[in-house]
Protein backbone atom coordinates (compact mmCIF):
# COMPACT_ATOMS: atom_id res chain seq x y z
CA UNK A 1 0.00 0.00 0.00
CA UNK A 2 2.51 2.09 0.62
CA UNK A 3 4.52 1.68 -2.23
CA UNK A 4 1.15 2.89 -4.00
CA UNK A 5 1.23 5.73 -2.60
CA UNK A 6 4.59 6.30 -3.45
CA UNK A 7 4.27 5.97 -7.07
CA UNK A 8 1.58 7.99 -7.16
CA UNK A 9 3.10 11.29 -5.41
CA UNK A 10 6.17 10.64 -8.13
CA UNK A 11 3.04 10.47 -10.60
CA UNK A 12 1.75 13.70 -9.55
CA UNK A 13 5.03 15.62 -9.12
CA UNK A 14 6.64 14.66 -12.51
CA UNK A 15 3.60 15.40 -14.38
CA UNK A 16 3.64 19.07 -12.99
CA UNK A 17 7.53 19.29 -13.08
CA UNK A 18 6.97 18.05 -16.81
CA UNK A 19 4.14 20.55 -17.70
CA UNK A 20 6.09 23.55 -16.27
CA UNK A 21 9.10 22.41 -18.17
CA UNK A 22 7.12 21.85 -21.51
CA UNK A 23 5.55 25.12 -21.16
CA UNK A 24 8.78 26.96 -20.38
CA UNK A 25 11.09 25.30 -23.17
CA UNK A 26 8.87 24.52 -25.42
CA UNK A 27 5.75 26.82 -25.32
CA UNK A 28 3.21 24.43 -26.09
CA UNK A 29 1.50 21.41 -24.38
CA UNK A 30 2.03 17.65 -25.43
CA UNK A 31 -0.05 15.85 -22.44
CA UNK A 32 0.93 12.22 -24.26
CA UNK A 33 4.47 13.58 -23.83
CA UNK A 34 4.39 14.58 -20.24
CA UNK A 35 2.10 11.29 -18.85
CA UNK A 36 4.50 8.98 -20.60
CA UNK A 37 7.40 10.43 -19.25
CA UNK A 38 6.31 10.88 -15.89
CA UNK A 39 5.06 7.15 -16.11
CA UNK A 40 8.46 6.03 -16.99
CA UNK A 41 10.25 8.29 -14.20
CA UNK A 42 8.11 7.00 -11.59
CA UNK A 43 8.39 3.35 -12.57
CA UNK A 44 12.21 4.00 -12.44
CA UNK A 45 12.23 6.15 -9.27
CA UNK A 46 9.75 3.83 -7.00
CA UNK A 47 11.93 0.82 -6.93
CA UNK A 48 15.33 2.54 -5.90
CA UNK A 49 13.13 4.47 -2.94
CA UNK A 50 12.45 0.86 -1.94
CA UNK A 51 16.06 -0.11 -1.97
CA UNK A 52 16.92 2.68 0.02
CA UNK A 53 14.01 2.53 2.23
CA UNK A 54 15.34 -1.28 2.69
CA UNK A 55 18.90 -0.08 3.46
CA UNK A 56 18.32 2.34 6.17
CA UNK A 57 15.70 -0.33 8.25
CA UNK A 58 18.61 -2.51 8.00
CA UNK A 59 21.01 -0.36 9.69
Amino acid sequence: MNSIVHFICFFIVFCLFGYVVNLIFFEGTNIFLILESAFILSLLITPILKVVKDMENEE
